[in-house]
């Protein structure tokens, strides 16, 4: 069960994240951020990869941190979607998906240029923790996403 759940959560997710644009309300804007939406469809596959196989290595016997794996990557991948984050437009799947960012162009686009930092800057600090193993960085990190957030 443990070497092919991640793999069918993996095809399920693809699947999923392929049917999304038909069935969105506001469809017609995908194309507008198709690179942007191909681009973080293919980073959450890739690290749900990465993590399975670390998962493999671990059980094979290799010896290695894996929260450090696991900051790294989930880190890489906050910066990832901060980067595409102002490039997403008005949908109903993707993006910060408020009552206010839905009803308002203008609020969804300020929304997600402030989120694109907030998700940058976050994930480098997720990263950090993992290198530093402190319950600094993870108080950091925190207070960053959750006070971004806010």
């Amino acid at each position: 069960m443990g070497l092919f759940l991640m793999p069918l959560i993996s095809v399920g997710l693809y699947i999923l994240l392929r049917v999304i644009p038909r069935i969105d309300p506001q469809a017609h804007r995908y194309i507008q951020f198709a690179r942007a939406y191909s681009v973080i469809r293919l980073a959450l596959l890739c690290v749900l990869a990465a993590i399975h196989v670390a998962t493999i290595a671990i059980a094979l016997g290799f010896q290695f941190d894996m929260g450090l794996v696991v900051s790294s990557l989930t880190g890489g991948l906050m910066v990832l979607l901060g980067n595409d984050m102002s490039k997403i437009r008005p949908n109903w799947f993707v993006g910060i998906r408020t009552p206010w960012t839905l009803e308002s162009k203008s609020s969804w686009m300020k929304t997600h240029r402030q989120a694109r930092w907030i998700f940058g800057i976050g994930g480098l600090a997720i990263i950090a923790t993992g290198f530093t193993q402190s319950g600094y960085a993870l108080t950091a990190a925190l207070v960053i996403l959750l006070g971004g957030t806010a």
